[in-house]
């Protein structure tokens, strides 16, 4: 077998969803590299990545304390930072320039080696769908809005996150 069928083979079981053909093409001690998620990053010591989290963690907290902050995720892949925050106005994210914690991040990631690249954006909601709230007595999930906080079992809801 050639390189170009083992490529088309691997590729295959991707689109497949094939998780056990997708091992199957790997050698006993093989490794995977994924060209796109590998960078110097990868190699930054222990105390620059917790520097890393730690500069996340006080913007957090202080994105907790603004109006109309709703919920923010951050996440790694190889060397791309990725935030996503949710706002209910596009303009609210804009209290993040007066933001002594966020400031001091973005001067750590202007000048150091937190990502390879980076890009921000502002999305509105189009539609935000039903909150659902689980019962505890009898575990079904109930429509918060038209359920006035009691299940169809009789038990009381538990209340609704306080941004809903």
């Amino acid at each position: 077998m050639n390189a170009l069928d083992v490529a088309s083979w691997y590729f295959d079981a991707w689109n497949r969803r094939d998780a056990n053909a997708l091992v199957s093409i790997f050698a006993q001690a093989g490794a995977y590299s994924d060209p796109t998620t590998q960078s110097k990053l990868m190699s930054l010591s222990d105390e620059a990545m917790e520097e890393i989290r730690q500069k996340s963690r006080e913007t957090a907290y202080e994105m907790l304390k603004m109006e109309g902050f709703i919920g923010l995720v951050t996440a790694r892949i190889g060397d791309r930072a990725i935030t996503i925050s949710a706002w209910e106005h596009p303009d609210d994210p804009r209290q993040l320039m007066k933001s002594e914690a966020h400031g001091a991040a973005m001067q750590r990631f202007f000048v150091g080696a937190s990502a390879s690249s980076a890009y921000t954006s502002v999305w509105a909601p189009e539609r935000i769908n039903t909150l659902w709230a689980r019962c505890n007595a009898c575990l079904k999930m109930n429509n918060s809005e038209t359920s006035a906080g009691v299940c169809a079992c009789g038990a009381r809801l538990p209340e609704p996150a306080p941004h809903w």
